[in-house]
């Protein structure tokens, strides 16, 4: 088994080298932050006050963490910074859209449709949605020209019932007068004369 003599370690991920001013470019980043919150807080209505117990447990919590990030190695390190800078990018795109999200809420309450009731409603509504007027009128003559087809059929189908009925009843009338009226219409002659009759 000559193929399994060589075996190849594997390779490890490097360590990122984040530069001599990584340290300056944190602290900088942290101040700026800081002075966000504080400028945030300042906007809310909030004091200083409340926040100074949370700064001090941050410090504390800070100090703690340098403590135990000097004892991870290189991976380590790097993989807790790459999460960190995920989860800070997370929160700012979760405020973002909360933020949109709430635009669009006050938007949709000041820009809300409401329907029309009395005539002048309706001009007034058409005026100012013509969009959705014409969209509202062009479903509206839709329905109403499926409606008058039906009730096209339906008047047609009366009208022939009605010209049978007086037909018959017309029929019934000559019966009475002649009684050989069924022999007359089946004879050839009332076929001709009712051809060369005026339609």
């Amino acid at each position: 088994m000559p193929e399994l003599a060589e075996v190849e370690t594997q390779k490890t991920a490097g360590f990122v080298d984040r530069g001599y001013n990584h340290e300056k470019k944190r602290n900088r980043m942290e101040a700026e932050e800081e002075e966000i919150r504080k400028l945030e807080a300042e906007q809310r209505g909030e004091e200083d006050e409340e926040q100074q117990p949370e700064k001090e447990a941050s410090k504390e919590k800070e100090a703690d963490t340098e403590v135990k990030e000097e004892t991870l190695s290189a991976e380590e390190k790097s993989f807790k910074k790459r999460y960190g800078d995920l989860r800070r990018h997370m929160q700012d795109k979760e405020k973002e859209w909360d933020e949109k999200f709430q635009a669009f809420e006050k938007r949709l309450e000041k820009e809300s449709i409401v329907p029309p009731k009395s005539d002048e409603d309706i001009e007034e509504w058409s005026k100012e949605y013509p969009d959705v007027a014409g969209i509202v009128e062009t479903i509206a003559a839709k329905k109403a020209q499926e409606m008058f087809s039906k009730a096209e059929a339906r008047m047609q189908e009366f009208d022939k019932i009605q010209t049978e009925a007086e037909r018959t009843k017309a029929e019934s009338v000559i019966r009475k007068s002649h009684e050989d009226f069924d022999d007359l219409r089946a004879s050839e002659e009332f076929h001709t004369w009712v051809e060369e009759q005026p339609k």
